[in-house]
């Protein structure tokens, strides 16, 4: 049987309560007031271990680091909702007929092209496209998308932004236009 610690093992038997707040976990504990040295401990959020064990020089010292280290924990948690709301909204930036890029392999670059045949709330339908290669070198050159000649049969792909995740191994982004409205050039390799 695997011995589990907890808070409780870090703590000293004469420790008392010092600070709590159920809304981030927070718990200090710490020698009772008047006694020397003055000693705290702090835990945040589902953690065991603490996240700091300090001696301080006196207790107005120690009560200034347990607001500092509570104004922390409400910015981290801040940030943490902030980003939470911001992926939200970014779920699905992509359109119907938006050219999507994926450069994948090893030892070689291969690229496929993909257009967006269908937009649902968080997710796309695509298909992959065909492309025009042009060599410029031994076993590599450049390549463009044909939008609406299809290779392929439809598939639906979670969005994130302007990425889907086609593979384990690969993401396939939007392909921003030139000012003259053609598709930019993507390089490719194939050495085997």
């Amino acid at each position: 049987m695997k011995f589990k610690l907890n808070r409780s093992f870090y703590l000293h038997s004469g420790y008392a309560s010092l600070e709590a707040d159920p809304e981030f976990g927070l718990e200090v504990f710490g020698t009772p007031a008047g006694s020397v040295p003055v000693i705290g401990v702090g835990f945040a959020g589902r953690r065991q271990k603490p996240d700091w064990t300090y001696r301080f020089k006196s207790e107005e010292a120690r009560a200034a680091y347990i607001a500092k280290y509570k104004a922390k924990l409400e910015g981290i948690a801040e940030y943490k909702l902030k980003q939470a709301v911001e992926r939200k909204e970014i779920d699905n930036l992509l359109s119907v007929g938006d050219i999507l890029e994926c450069s994948w392999g090893y030892d070689q670059t291969n690229i496929d092209y993909y257009e967006v045949v269908k937009v649902l709330p968080k997710s796309v339908v695509i298909l992959e496209i065909a492309q025009r290669k042009q060599m410029t070198g031994y076993e590599s050159g450049s390549c463009w998308p044909l939008p609406g000649q299809y290779v392929g049969k439809p598939r639906t792909v979670r969005v994130k932004g302007e990425s889907v995740k086609i593979s384990s191994y690969s993401h396939a982004y939007k392909v921003k236009k030139n000012a003259d409205g053609t598709y930019p050039e993507a390089h490719w390799t194939s050495y085997h």
